[in-house]
């Protein structure tokens, strides 16, 4: 190793020099009670710093001083990973022994547990099934859960009569799902949409068409209402022709006595008078969801059909558009 020399000297008096002899810092560090990270970085600083202090330093010593470091370092990381790897065995050690000492648990035991369990699932279901559909009637929505949209969303049933004319006469439930804004602080006038068709569900149409509303969605509450006739609401539905051949389907006579047998279904049902399915008596449950919901105006959005809608309930409520 070369001599030291009078910069080297300098650098001992600095508690970082290396000499003939070696490396004394090194051999302090080594022996101090450092972890070993703090020992190769503590090394490593004591190198620039004696550099810094324009120290003549060999560069053979200065690199067995970074190599002994590096490799203390090594070391130490080795110690710390076989004291957690022994520590992990002993814990798992213990765990084995003390759930051998344990009681095996007999079949009846098991049977009791399961059977909490299911009955646990069983009425979790039962309140999510209330949740979505609450029964009252009077439109007040509660919180649900509706497949496709990431958040909790408030599903509410309105009772209207089948014929406005007969208040006091049948009645059907108008499903409706609020999907709410976002904002803490919203707007009171919420956006409705209307569903094509006729005889599309808008309820069904939500996670469809939700990415469309992003920016609506931040200040106002989306609303889908399934208009009476279709979806949820008193449903109207004839018998899909899909599966029937070709020449079936197309042929005019067979498909006009497929249209009757399907009428006389409906008429059948206990919501089956086909008289109250027009788009005003609709616009009016449109509305009544309006008021259900406490909002002074609504902001229509239709598709399809549902511009048809929107322009009749313009018509007949032109003071709740803004």
């Amino acid at each position: 190793m070369q001599a030291p020399s009078a910069g080297a000297a300098e650098c001992a008096k600095l508690r970082c020099g290396i000499g003939g002899a070696g490396v004394p810092a090194a051999r302090s560090l080594k022996g101090s009670r450092l972890p070993a990270p703090l020992r190769f970085l503590a090394a490593l600083a004591t190198g620039v710093a004696c550099l810094s202090a324009a120290c003549r330093l060999p560069l053979a010593a200065y690199r067995s001083h970074l190599i002994h470091a590096s490799d203390a370092h090594a070391r130490g990381e080795r110690r710390s990973r076989q004291r957690g790897n022994a520590a992990t065995r002993q814990r798992g050690n213990a765990a084995a022994a003390a759930a051998a000492r344990q009681p095996a648990e007999s079949p009846a035991m098991t049977g009791r547990r399961l059977a909490l369990l299911a009955l646990a699932f069983a009425a979790a279901l039962g309140g999510a099934a209330r949740a979505a559909t609450p029964p009252d009637g009077t439109g007040a929505s509660q919180p649900c859960r509706l497949g496709g949209l990431p958040h909790e969303v408030r599903c509410g049933v309105l009772a209207r009569p089948l014929d406005p004319a007969r208040p006091d006469g049948p009645h059907i439930d108008l499903h409706y799902v609020v999907v709410p804004a976002t904002a803490l602080h919203k707007r009171e006038d919420p956006v409705f949409f209307l569903a094509g068709g006729p005889g599309q569900s808008a309820i069904a149409l939500a996670p469809r068409v939700m990415p469309w509303f992003a920016r609506l969605a931040r200040r106002r509450d989306v609303v889908f209402i399934d208009q009476r006739g279709t979806g949820r609401s008193a449903p109207l539905e004839c018998e899909r022709d899909d599966a029937l051949p070709l020449a079936e389907r197309i042929d005019v006579d067979r498909a006009i006595a497929r249209l009757r047998d399907c009428r006389r279904r409906l008429e059948a049902l206990p919501h089956g008078d086909l008289r109250q399915y027009t788009t005003s008596i609709a616009m009016a449950d449109a509305d009544a969801v309006r008021a259900a919901l406490g909002a002074p105006r609504v902001n229509l959005v239709g598709g399809s059909y549902g511009t048809r809608s929107a322009l009749e309930y313009l018509r007949q409520f032109p003071q709740r558009v803004p």
